[in-house]
């Protein structure tokens, strides 16, 4: 009896040892490598009688946003077909901002104008008055 105890001892050691090593092993891998979402915020707007103009913030400290590609622009809920010409730049790079351009034919002045930027991993709505 006293040789299967020493096994189960063994046992339990090494089955405390793999899970703690684990354990850390997670820990260590979310904490350096961080985020690895792009996300995206909207960091300003204006606007005047005909256009719209919201600034977008990339927040990701390592990745590239393309504009064309990884953010949709919406004014008052209503989708916003771009052409890259409308933005400052073809890419938001890591902890910069661009901003973009938006025709609205139904901002009078005094008008409430709703601007909804949707990244790959989240999406900010502002509203401003024209």
């Amino acid at each position: 009896m006293k040789g299967i105890s020493e096994i189960i001892a063994t046992v339990l050691i090494l089955m405390i040892v793999v899970g703690l090593a684990g354990t850390v092993f997670v820990y260590l891998q979310s904490s350096l490598t961080g985020r690895v979402a792009k996300q995206v915020d909207l960091i300003d707007v204006s606007c005047n009688t005909t256009h719209v103009f919201a600034t977008a913030k990339n927040f990701d400290p390592k990745l590239i946003l393309t504009v064309a590609s990884d953010i949709s622009v919406f004014l008052n809920g209503a989708p916003v077909a771009l052409a890259p010409a409308d933005w400052t730049s073809p890419t938001i790079a890591a902890g910069s901002s661009e901003t973009v351009t938006l025709t609205c034919s139904s901002c009078p002045q005094g008008t409430s104008v709703a601007v909804k930027v949707v990244g790959p991993s989240n999406s900010v709505e502002r509203s401003v008055v024209c």
